[in-house]
C-alpha cells in the first residue's frame, strides 16, 4: 500500500462560497476520485500550509471538501496546533469567514492568534509520496519523502505581465525547491515538458507527461428542447454564437476566436 498526501487546497472553495471549478481545480478534483480508486493507493486529502495566509482555514475547508466529494475520501490536517488554540477557534475562524465578516477587527486579529499558533503537521509520518498539484510543495517536509509536482504551465515565467506577483511568486518557489535527485514532475503536455525544463533545467527523464482530456460531460448537445431552451434564456435568436469559459487573459486568444467568428 503506497499512502499519498495530496494537496487540494486550490480545488476547495473558499468559505461560505459555492464550488468555482476553474480549469486547474477541475483537474485536482478528477485527479482525486481517481486515485481514489487504485487498489494499492491510501490517498489522504491535505490542504497546502507552507506560504498561506490562513492555514488553519485553508486546511479545514480542504478537508470538507474532500469529505463532500467522495464518502471514500480521507484527509489530514496540514498543521499541528502549537497551544491548543487551533482546534478549537480554527472552525471559528472558517465560520466567520464564511459570513463574509473578512474585513473585520475580530477575524483580523483571530487570523494572526491562528497563525502564531499554527506549525506545520506535514511531518511526513506515514506517508510514502507528497503530491503537490498546483501550489509549492512544503520546505519542510523530511527529505527522504519523494514528491509528485505537477506543472501546468510556466506561463507567469515567460509573460509575467500578463500575470500577477502570485503566479509569478509560486511558479518560482515551485522551481526553486524542486530537486532532481528526490523529485518528480508531471506536465500535462509535450509542450509544457519541454518548456519547463528548459526554464528549471530539470532533467527530462523525471519528468511525465500526462495529457488532460475532456470528461464526459463535455459533449455537443443534440436535444433540440435544450437547445431552444438555452437560446431563450440568453436571447440568442437564431443566430450562431460562441461560447468561451476562460479568463481574460491574452493567452486565451479571446480577441483572435472573436475575428474568426466574424469571417465565419
Amino acid at each position: 500500500m503506497i499512502r499519498v498526501a495530496c494537496d487540494v487546497s486550490f480545488a476547495a472553495p473558499l468559505p461560505g462560497r459555492q464550488e468555482v471549478v476553474t480549469g486547474v481545480g477541475r483537474v485536482i478534483k478528477e485527479l482525486l476520485l481517481r486515485l481514489q480508486q487504485i487498489p494499492d493507493l491510501e490517498v489522504k486529502a491535505v490542504g497546502s500550509f507552507g506560504g498561506d495566509w490562513n492555514p488553519v482555514s485553508t486546511s479545514i475547508q480542504a478537508q470538507r471538501w474532500a469529505a463532500r466529494l467522495t464518502p471514500r475520501a480521507s484527509s489530514m490536517p496540514a498543521y499541528r496546533s502549537r497551544l491548543g488554540l487551533s482546534r478549537l477557534l480554527g472552525p471559528l475562524q472558517v465560520g466567520m469567514e464564511s459570513r463574509r465578516h473578512s474585513r473585520s477587527l475580530g477575524l483580523r486579529l483571530l487570523r494572526r492568534l491562528l497563525r502564531l499558533d499554527a506549525a506545520s503537521g506535514l511531518n511526513g509520518g506515514g506517508l510514502d509520496v507528497f503530491h503537490a498539484t498546483f501550489l509549492p510543495p512544503p520546505d519542510d517536509l523530511p527529505s527522504a519523502l519523494p514528491r509528485v509536482v505537477f506543472i501546468h504551465d510556466v506561463y507567469p515565467a515567460r509573460f509575467p505581465q500578463h500575470c500577477g506577483a502570485s503566479a509569478c511568486g509560486t511558479l518560482d518557489t515551485i522551481i526553486r525547491r524542486l530537486d532532481a535527485s528526490r523529485d518528480y514532475v508531471i506536465c500535462n503536455s509535450e509542450f509544457t515538458q519541454r518548456d519547463f525544463c528548459e526554464l528549471a533545467q530539470f532533467p527530462a527523464e523525471r519528468v511525465t507527461v500526462a495529457p488532460l482530456a475532456a470528461a464526459a460531460a463535455f459533449s455537443p448537445v443534440l436535444d433540440p428542447a435544450r437547445i431552444e431552451s438555452l437560446r431563450e434564456k440568453y436571447q440568442l435568436g437564431t443566430a450562431p454564437y460562441l461560447l468561451s469559459v476562460a479568463n481574460p487573459q491574452p493567452r486565451k486568444n479571446l480577441i483572435p476566436a472573436i475575428h474568426a467568428m466574424r469571417i465565419l
